[in-house]
């Protein structure tokens, strides 16, 4: 089944319709240049909605298409076959503002069979791809969240509450900045999603009690609703 990118640009090629990609392989072949990542960025995976600006070279070097300068990036679900498989390849594991340039082997990018409707065909390919944005569905490490939750001790009461204040919580998975039960309960929500999680004391505030530490030696009963996800800058 053939696969269509479509690319909204401010030149028209080929009404902006320009890239397919017939009886391309499933897993991507491709040799990328790019800078290593410091540990612990967070990075564009399957699912995530991406936006991207790219440059289009051909095997000759002659640039194809680009969406640099025109305001107008591409944007895609990744991981959901919308793209070529090389390029989906490619721009997996970028982080925003990164830049990488890949060169997609012809099987991984518009197959063989070249035609009217696809004139790429044949030919191996070069794209230069920054990652401008993305949008993660699940919450996940590195990226900033924001809920809202009730906290409630052992015995029912209602400690603490955001709901109806106007002030959700904002804070960003895994870097230590809430208590570790908190974390992993957060982590792999959806927005809207609700979450009521029992966390014993060890994952939350330990086993002495201080002034300082109230909550220490109690299990605790949290009700999360997740607001937003949003990429770490």
């Amino acid at each position: 089944m053939k696969k269509i990118l479509y690319f909204v640009l401010a030149i028209s090629l080929l009404a902006g319709i320009v890239l397919i990609s017939a009886g391309c392989s499933k897993t991507a072949t491709t040799t990328a240049t790019t800078t290593p990542l410091p540990p612990g960025t967070p990075t564009a995976q399957g699912g995530d909605t991406v936006q991207v600006d790219y440059t289009l070279k051909l095997s000759n070097g002659t640039v194809y298409q680009t969406t640099v300068g025109t305001g107008q990036p591409f944007q895609f679900e990744l991981g959901v076959g919308q793209v070529i498989a090389g390029f989906d390849a490619a721009v997996t594991g970028m982080a925003i503002g990164q830049t990488k340039t890949v060169k997609i082997a012809a099987k991984d990018a518009y197959g063989k069979q070249k035609s009217a409707s696809n004139p790429l065909a044949g030919q191996n390919l070069t794209f230069v791809i920054t990652l401008l944005q993305m949008q993660p569905t699940i919450a996940r490490a590195g990226f900033t969240v924001q809920v809202d939750y009730t906290l409630k001790l052992a015995d029912g009461t209602v400690y603490q509450t955001t709901v109806g204040t106007g002030k959700p919580f904002t804070f960003t998975l895994g870097t230590g900045q809430v208590i570790e039960g908190f974390d992993n309960a957060v982590t792999g929500m959806n927005v809207g999603e609700t979450k009521t999680v029992k966390i014993p004391a060890a994952q939350a505030y330990g086993a002495t009690p201080s002034a300082s530490n109230p909550l220490a030696g109690q299990d605790l009963t949290f009700v999360i609703t997740m607001l937003a996800i949003n990429p770490a800058q």
